[in-house]
C-alpha cells in the first residue's frame, strides 16, 4: 500500500511539472553589439518542448553563424523542471538596430525584442585593427578592357578562418585571379600592420557607368573576458570588414577602330610564324606547317581573334585546333593563341602567300596599331613521281607556203600566152609536192604515237608489272610504314592509269571507292602528323585486295578486246 502511494504521488509531481505551460526568455550577449562584429542570441524555452524552432524569419536580418542546443534538468522540492536553450552566433546584416518578431517555439510564443546596435566610437578604420583598402585602374576603361582590382586587408592581430568576397559588379563583367596572394609587413600611421594584397582583372562586356561593390572580409577574432557561453574567460568573435565601392565610366569602342576588325584592347600584341622545314621548299604532295602565334598583354586568350588566313588554289590546307594559353608573369596577364596549318602544294612552282595583319587597341597610348607578318613565298617542287612540266604533244613539222621558191626568170609574154601556162604549170606541181609532204608527215606521226600507245598499253597490261606493284604496297602494309606505303601506291597508280597520272594520295582517293578511300585518306593524314607517325598498314591492305577482287569481276581479262585504230608494224 506504501509502495502504490509513493507511485502515485510521483506520477502526480511528474504531471504538474509537465502540465505547467513553456515560457520563452531572450537573451543577448553582448548586450549593445557592435556593428560588423557577431553576437550570440540565446532562446531559452522552460517546460517541455516537443518541436525546435525555425529560425527562417531571422535571417533578413542576421546572417547565421552557428548555432547548439543546450538541455538541463532539475529536481527542486519536489518539483520537476526542464529547461532548452537554441543559442545563436549571429552578425548584423545592416548598422541599424535590430527588432527580433515573435517566434514560436512548440507551443509558446516568444516576445518581440529589440537589439540596440553599437557603431564604432572611431571613425578611423586604422584604430579598429582591421580594415580594408581598394583601388582599381584604369576608372575609365574601354568595354572589354582588363580592369586590375586591389584588395588590401590591413590587421594588427591573428585572424582564423578569414574569407574575402570576390569583386561583384552591377553590369556584365568578366573576373578572375591575378597572380597569388602577398603577405607584405608595412606601416600605417607609425604601426605596424601585416597587410594581405589580393588582385583581380575585370573586363568589362558593357559600356556605361559601372560599380564594383564594396569588398567584405569576414575572419575569427580570439577575444579574452568572462562569458556566460565560454565559461574558460576565452571567446572567439566573427568580425566582418566592409570595403567602399568604386565607380568606373566604361567606354565604347572607339570610331577610329575598323569596324570589319575583332575589338581587341591590349597593351600589347605580337606576331610570329615559324615554318617546318624552315627553307620555305616542298615537294608536290608534301606537307609542309606554319606555325602562327598571337602574344598579347592584359587580355585573354579567349579574346584573341581566329582570323582567317588566304592561301591560292594551288595549296590545299589542313588546320589544326588553335591552342590556348594564359599565364601570369610579373603581375601581367598573358595570353598566347597558337595556330597550326599543314600546307600541300598542288602544282610546281612559287606560290605567294599573301601577308598577315592583325588590328589591335593599344590601351597604354590609345591608339590604333596594326601587327603584321609579311607575305611570303613557297617554292612548290615536282614530287619524286611528278613530271618537271606537263608532256606536250610533238608538232608536225610543216613548211609555209610562203617559203617556197617559185623560179625567178622573167615571165615571157608572147601572143599565145605560152609563158603564163609555164608559170601556172610550176606553182601546181609546188602545191602538189607540198600536200604529199605534209600527208606523209601525218601518217609517220600517227604511226610513232601508236606505237607510243601500245607500248604503254602493252606497260599496263604486263601482269608482271603489275603484280611487282602490288606486292609493294603489301610489303609496305605489313611493315607498318606509311612513306613506303604511299609510294608503292603512287607506282601501283602510275601502272594503272599512265595516261592520267594522280598527283597524291587524294587523286588517287577519288578514282577508287569504299572502303579503299578511306583507307587512303586515314593514310594521308597520317602523313601530314607533325610527330612520328603511327599507322596500322592492315586497313589500307584488306581495302586494297577487296578493290583488286571486284576489280576482276568488273573489268575483262587483258587483251580479250581488239585494239582500235592500231596501225600494223611495217
Amino acid at each position: 500500500m506504501v509502495i502504490r502511494c509513493l507511485y502515485f504521488f510521483f506520477a502526480l509531481s511528474f504531471s504538474a511539472g509537465y502540465a505547467e505551460a513553456a515560457e520563452v526568455d531572450i537573451r543577448v550577449e553582448p548586450e549593445l553589439p557592435a556593428v560588423g562584429e557577431s553576437f550570440r542570441i540565446a532562446f531559452t524555452v522552460r517546460g517541455e518542448v516537443n518541436t525546435a524552432p525555425e529560425f527562417a524569419e531571422l535571417e533578413p536580418l542576421v546572417e547565421i553563424l552557428g548555432r547548439n542546443r543546450q538541455t538541463s534538468i532539475q529536481w527542486i522540492n519536489g518539483k520537476y523542471t526542464r529547461a532548452t536553450t537554441w543559442v545563436l552566433e549571429v552578425i548584423a546584416k545592416t548598422q541599424s538596430d535590430l527588432v527580433i518578431p515573435a517566434l514560436t517555439i512548440g507551443k509558446s510564443t516568444s516576445p518581440p525584442q529589440t537589439i540596440r546596435m553599437r557603431n564604432s566610437t572611431s571613425t578611423d578604420p586604422d584604430e579598429e585593427g582591421l580594415f580594408l583598402e581598394v583601388d582599381a585602374t584604369p576608372r575609365n576603361p574601354y568595354v572589354q578592357q582588363q580592369v586590375t582590382y586591389t584588395i588590401r586587408l590591413w590587421r594588427r592581430f591573428e585572424l582564423s578562418n578569414a574569407s574575402l568576397s570576390e569583386p561583384r559588379l552591377n553590369k556584365d563583367a568578366i573576373v578572375r585571379p591575378l597572380g597569388e596572394d602577398r603577405h607584405l609587413s608595412m606601416e600605417k600611421n607609425g604601426k605596424a600592420y601585416e597587410v594581405i594584397e589580393r588582385r583581380f582583372v575585370i573586363f568589362p562586356q558593357v559600356s556605361g557607368d559601372t560599380e564594383i561593390a564594396p569588398a567584405t572580409v569576414t575572419a575569427q577574432v580570439v577575444t579574452r573576458g568572462f562569458s556566460l557561453f565560454d565559461m574558460f574567460g576565452q571567446s572567439v568573435k566573427t568580425r566582418r570588414v566592409t570595403s567602399t565601392a568604386i565607380a568606373l565610366a566604361v567606354r565604347p569602342i572607339p570610331a577610329a577602330f575598323p569596324s570589319h576588325a575583332n575589338w581587341l584592347p591590349a597593351s600589347k600584341v605580337r606576331l610570329n610564324e615559324v615554318w617546318e622545314p624552315p627553307t620555305l621548299t616542298a615537294s608536290i604532295g608534301e606537307p609542309v606547317t606554319r606555325t602562327v602565334t598571337i602574344w598579347a598583354e592584359s587580355i585573354t586568350s579567349a579574346q584573341l581573334p581566329d582570323f582567317a588566313m588566304e592561301f591560292p588554289y594551288t595549296l590545299k590546307t589542313y588546320p589544326d585546333q588553335p591552342q590556348l594559353k594564359d599565364s601570369t608573369s610579373n603581375g601581367t596577364l598573358t595570353a598566347i593563341r597558337e595556330k597550326k596549318i599543314a600546307l600541300i602544294p598542288t602544282l610546281a612552282g612559287p606560290i605567294e602567300l599573301t601577308p598577315i595583319e592583325l588590328p589591335w587597341w593599344n590601351t597604354t597610348t590609345d591608339t590604333l596599331e596594326i601587327a603584321r607578318l609579311p607575305g611570303q613565298t613557297l617554292s612548290a617542287a615536282p614530287g619524286a613521281n611528278e613530271p618537271a612540266t606537263m608532256p606536250q604533244t610533238p608538232a608536225l613539222s610543216s613548211v609555209p607556203i610562203a617559203s617556197i621558191e617559185l623560179p625567178n626568170k622573167p615571165l615571157l609574154v608572147d601572143e599565145s600566152g605560152s609563158g603564163i601556162l609555164r608559170w601556172r604549170g610550176w606553182f601546181w606541181i609546188a602545191v602538189i609536192s607540198v600536200s604529199g609532204w605534209v600527208c606523209t608527215a601525218w601518217c609517220l606521226w600517227r604511226r610513232s604515237s601508236g606505237a607510243a600507245a601500245n607500248s604503254i598499253e602493252d606497260k599496263v597490261l604486263n601482269p608482271a608489272s603489275m603484280h611487282q606493284a602490288q606486292s609493294r604496297v603489301s610489303a609496305a602494309c605489313r611493315a607498318n610504314d606509311p612513306r613506303s606505303a604511299r609510294t608503292a601506291v603512287l607506282s601501283w597508280a602510275e601502272l594503272k592509269w599512265p595516261t592520267e597520272r594522280p598527283h597524291g594520295l587524294n587523286s588517287i582517293a577519288a578514282r577508287v571507292t569504299e572502303p579503299l578511300t578511306g583507307a587512303l585518306s586515314d593514310l594521308n593524314r597520317t602523313l601530314y602528323q607533325q610527330k612520328s607517325p603511327t599507322w596500322n598498314g592492315e586497313i589500307l591492305s584488306s581495302a586494297f585486295a577487296q578493290h583488286l577482287i571486284n576489280r576482276e569481276h568488273r573489268e575483262p581479262p587483258a587483251g580479250e578486246l581488239p585494239r582500235l585504230f592500231r596501225f600494223a608494224p611495217e
